[in-house]
């Protein structure tokens, strides 16, 4: 963006380093010349705010920030970041989509979401009290979803063996309850897809 002459007169005047790339600094040739120069930052949060994360994730984008033109850099972009939608994505059974969705992005109302957002002060499970309220532990820990758990786990036999499931950890199967598999097929990541959204309905956490 700041390649193009895309961002307000007024960042140039608050943030000058964007119009200082590395190579501006020394007579050697170097890697990263065109880089643009990090801003210093003493805190973790101010690291990780928009404009020091926006530069590194500039720099981060290789010979694509070289495009000569803007209608370029944007093809190039969506070409490399962008896949296509999966279509299961858009499958709704009896109105869990929404809420699958938002579990993907971890924009959910389970308290460790709202605690990375700081809504709230405190990440733990509001229902059980043993950890924090994670997607594993909503999925597979918390005692309150026993019930909807053994009915969730019942499907997901019939979509893919004993021995295998016994393989996975427990980041695999929440990988499997929010996205499914690339490797299987269409039905069976349909029928994933429909059992998963069956569980958040029927434990009524959201």
């Amino acid at each position: 963006m700041f390649h193009y002459g895309g961002h307000p007169a007024v960042v140039d005047t608050f943030c000058p380093a964007f119009r200082c790339p590395v190579g501006d600094k020394t007579h050697y040739s170097l890697r990263n010349a065109n880089n643009l120069s990090l801003i210093k930052a003493n805190h973790v949060k101010t690291y990780n705010s928009f404009v020091p994360k926006s530069i590194r994730d500039w720099n981060g984008m290789g010979v694509i920030k070289n495009s000569s033109t803007l209608e370029g850099f944007k093809t190039r972009y969506k070409r490399e970041n962008f896949r296509k939608p999966n279509k299961i994505f858009n499958m709704d059974h009896n109105g869990g989509n929404v809420y699958l969705t938002r579990l993907r992005l971890g924009l959910s109302a389970l308290s460790d979401h709202l605690y990375t957002h700081n809504i709230i002060d405190d990440p733990i499970c509001k229902l059980c009290h043993l950890e924090n309220e994670t997607v594993a532990h909503y999925l597979l820990r918390c005692p309150n979803f026993a019930r909807q758990r053994a009915i969730f786990l019942s499907g997901l036999l019939e979509i893919i063996n004993a021995d295998y499931l016994s393989t996975l950890r427990d980041n695999d199967i929440v990988n499997l309850f929010l996205f499914g598999d690339s490797e299987f097929p269409y039905q069976s990541n349909l029928e994933l897809n429909k059992i998963s959204q069956t569980y958040i309905i029927d434990s009524k956490r959201f």
